[in-house]
């Protein structure tokens, strides 16, 4: 390391071991649970292949991204609440990279999951707008999920160039942001504004999908099960992707409004940071609820629980009959 001095922590609350320990186990609980839901969620999919479904595909994207920025962000907001530092631990070029890496890789997550919702909305859209509309393919569907990747990466792209390590005169290390402030507003303006026309896309097509969905001569040519199935698997996926929606808008949007305002009005530098660790808690809540929102509306996924949990009871009383035959006998 660089010193021995360290760059204390902001915030009224830190000064209080006993809120700093109730803020390191919420954070601590919060960021399992969301590593541990999605996880399940992408073992549910890849796991047996008649889940392997566009849009359970679909949503195993969404559910790494969520579980990428949980890790990301709780990791290391977990080691600088601990030690109420921003001392960055790991000097040298070693250093340099990881401290890009963090931001750019916890910051283009955000848009995956939009992006992601955008085109399962636009497949339910094709499908009800035509019923001789075709699936997409699995070669299409690799193309979509590459996009919502490929399309954060070059949209965050700049961070790699934005932050970088800084040595201070009392030889504390940070990683902070390189650029001037005005330079950094003008980035982040037109990249928030994608936010917001994602948003209206995603909601315009998905009440436009719900509203066809009233109109049954969409589905016309098909039997009268097949139509009654089809029409609720889709209403489902999309009343999914409103609620995945309106839940992400709900618990991510205050995180970016501080720093846009913060960045454009100014403010307390004190305040800022009290607020900012609420703002960030709420987006990590949020990784961990979506997965919750993918077992209420998508039928697969109860099914995988259902499964999951059948395999454990039956272990469970495969166990207790073994423990009971051997008690028998031993007696």
């Amino acid at each position: 390391m660089g010193g021995n001095s360290t760059i204390a922590y902001p915030g009224w609350w830190w000064t209080s071991n006993a809120i700093r320990i109730a803020v390191i186990a919420i954070y601590a609980i919060v960021g399992l649970s969301a590593i541990l839901f999605n996880l399940f969620v992408i073992y549910a999919v890849m796991n047996r292949r008649s889940m392997r479904k566009n849009i359970n595909l679909f949503i195993g994207n969404m559910a790494f991204s969520d579980m990428m920025i949980a890790v990301w962000n709780i990791s290391f907001e977990l080691v600088n609440i601990t030690t109420r530092s921003w001392h960055w631990r790991v000097e040298g070029t070693g250093g340099r990279i990881l401290c890009k890496l963090y931001y750019f890789s916890g910051s283009m997550g955000y848009l995956v999951s939009p992006l992601t919702l955008l085109f399962i909305t636009v497949e339910r859209f094709r499908g009800v707008k035509s019923l001789a509309a075709k699936g997409v393919t699995r070669k299409g569907l690799l193309c979509y999920v590459a996009l919502t990747w490929l399309i954060p990466a070059l949209l965050y792209s700049p961070f790699l160039y934005f932050m970088d390590l800084m040595n201070y005169p009392d030889g504390t290390l940070m990683c902070e942001r390189i650029i001037p402030t005005t330079y950094y507003k003008v980035y982040i303006t037109p990249l928030y504004g994608v936010f917001v026309v994602l948003y209206f896309a995603i909601a315009a097509l998905g009440f436009m999908i719900l509203w066809r969905l009233r109109d049954m001569e969409t589905f016309v040519n098909l039997p009268e099960v097949q139509r009654r199935a089809r029409k609720l698997r889709v209403r489902n996926a999309v009343r999914m992707v409103l609620c995945s929606l309106g839940t992400f808008i709900l618990l991510t949007t205050p995180y970016h409004a501080q720093i846009f305002v913060f960045f454009f009005l100014g403010g307390d530098l004190q305040l800022y940071f009290k607020v900012y660790y609420g703002m960030l808690f709420l987006v990590c809540l949020n990784c961990a609820v979506s997965p919750c929102i993918y077992y209420v509306f998508i039928e697969d996924f109860r099914q995988a629980m259902r499964r999951v949990w059948s395999i454990e009871r039956r272990t469970t009383t495969a166990t207790q009959m073994q423990t009971r035959n051997a008690e028998t006998v031993m007696l």
